[in-house]
């Protein structure tokens, strides 16, 4: 284990500060951002009395900001583990990890409940007590920073080749996986309605082990071409998240197909 960034321990002093001055300074709009990352790749843990959260990937760019931002530790790890089945090939997993624990755990979770959809079990367990989440609805600008993030956390952007009228021509194909279908039937709708965008569909994929049982991996996808009109409402819901992708090697491949369809415009138009 390597500390890459290094914050002082939690004290009462230290964090009566920092709770007072980050209630200020953070908004719904940074909320929904977390709360994109932490439905799908953080960690609400509340085992052993020990009150956690945590965000730890392999890209650095993501983690880093959250430890950045919460002023928190961030350590790098390395360690043998095997993939799920049926592929069980063993490799090295290479982590970015960052934690909030304690009070400062608590606090995070409440503000983050209102943009949660899956793990709010999680989150009332961690507080440990009743409290009161914002249900109205979210905003266009809060649904943007958060869809931007799940789609960082475990979605995915596949730039493809394909023909057309024999011509090779560049599609991205648009991902967002989950085993939660319900989860991707909401998001769905919440596109379909806020973009005006045609039918998405979603797909059922492989079926695989977990600790606490037999999963199924479901895929929320559409695939938007070089080809299309940049009014297209595909092209406008891409161009909206573009700007709240955390991870560049995500975001660049949206800036390309994006640029080639603004230069067939000025092509057109010239």
């Amino acid at each position: 284990m390597a500390v890459i960034i290094k914050y002082p321990a939690q004290s009462k002093i230290r964090n009566k500060e920092f709770l007072k001055r980050k209630s200020k300074e953070l908004t719904n709009l940074d909320w929904a951002k977390w709360g994109g990352w932490f439905d799908t790749d953080g960690a609400f843990d509340s085992n052993n009395l020990k009150k956690k959260i945590r965000l730890g990937l392999a890209d650095r760019e993501a983690v880093e900001l959250f430890s950045k931002t919460f002023e928190t530790s961030m350590i790098y790890t390395e360690s043998k583990t095997i993939t799920p089945e049926p592929y069980r090939k063993e490799y090295i997993s290479k982590v970015y990890e960052s934690c909030l624990r304690g009070e400062i755990a608590k606090w995070f979770a409440r503000n983050i409940a209102k943009f949660i959809l899956i793990k709010k079990e999680k989150i009332f367990k961690l507080v440990g007590e009743p409290f009161l989440i914002d249900d109205t609805e979210w905003t266009d600008e809060e649904f943007i920073r958060y869809i931007a993030t799940a789609y960082d956390g475990d979605g995915c952007f596949n730039i493809q080749n394909h023909k057309n009228n024999i011509k090779n021509m560049y599609r991205l194909r648009v991902i967002l996986c989950s085993s939660n279908v319900e989860y991707l039937a909401n998001i769905k709708s919440q596109i379909e309605k806020r973009f005006k965008t045609p039918l998405i569909g979603i797909h059922e994929g492989n079926s695989y082990n977990t600790k606490i049982g037999t999963k199924t991996k479901y895929a929320l996808q559409f695939y938007v071409s070089e080809t299309y009109d940049s009014n297209h409402p595909y092209i406008n819901f891409l161009k909206a998240i573009k700007d709240h992708i955390t991870l560049s090697r995500k975001k660049n491949k949206l800036i390309k197909l994006i640029e080639l369809i603004d230069l067939r415009k000025d092509s057109k138009s010239a």
